[in-house]
């Protein structure tokens, strides 16, 4: 498969942006402090689910474990981080979006979650090895 690229306007661009800002104070801001990882990840990724018509709820469905691993990712660089870390890495995530879209077939969606998997793995290690510098050293 091959990523198609587009030609966001400026406007668009901004859109993204500003999305990523609100969308992260609203889920890793007020609902990860008092819901926790997971459930801000799953209403995360139920926010991105589009119930318009059937076809897109089939289309948004099959990026349901998408979402959800992102939601947890975003998750661990605000717990690790702070907010700004995550709104910075949701904003860069929107562009990157916004500059190129992927097929939406079996082949790009299991990419797309091995690509997912591999970094909340990487940042649920992160995160842990963190924790056990911090009890180490208190």
């Amino acid at each position: 498969f091959s990523a198609v690229p587009l030609h966001p306007s400026p406007l668009r661009c901004a859109f993204a942006v500003a999305a990523a800002v609100c969308e992260e104070l609203f889920f890793r801001g007020a609902l990860l402090p008092d819901l926790g990882l997971l459930p801000q990840a799953f209403a995360f990724a139920l926010a991105h689910t589009r119930f318009t018509d059937p076809v897109s709820l089939v289309e948004s469905a099959l990026l349901l474990p998408h979402y959800l691993l992102l939601g947890v990712a975003l998750g661990f660089v605000a717990e690790a981080c702070g907010y700004p870390s995550s709104a910075l890495a949701h904003a860069v995530y929107n562009l990157l979006a916004s500059f190129y879209a992927l097929p939406l077939d079996a082949g790009a969606v299991a990419l797309l979650l091995l690509g997912d998997s591999a970094s909340v793995a990487a940042l649920a290690l992160a995160n842990k090895v963190k924790s056990r510098k911090r009890a180490s050293s208190a």
